[in-house]
């Protein structure tokens, strides 16, 4: 089962999937949804931050490459990358 970004916690229960297809979770602890693997979306932002400049190329590159939503790859960016 997939960790909570947030907490930690693993008592973390399948919340549905995107409209892509990939697992959303959903924090027993805190409450935080979350899709599988948003601990990699991060850490791929994070591996090609200087080859994108461009902040949206870069979101759209890794929004393509893990299956994420643009919006959520942004979303990420913003609140849990930076």
């Amino acid at each position: 089962m997939e960790r909570c970004p947030d907490c930690g916690s693993s008592d973390t229960i399948k919340y549905g999937k995107n409209n892509k297809g990939v697992q959303k979770y959903r924090c027993k602890d805190c409450g935080r949804q979350f899709v599988e693997h948003e601990v990699e979306v991060c850490q791929m932002l994070g591996d090609l931050y200087d080859q994108f400049p461009d902040k949206a190329k870069l979101i759209a590159v890794v929004a393509s490459r893990t299956m994420v939503s643009v919006f959520l790859v942004r979303y990420i960016y913003e609140h849990y990358c930076s």
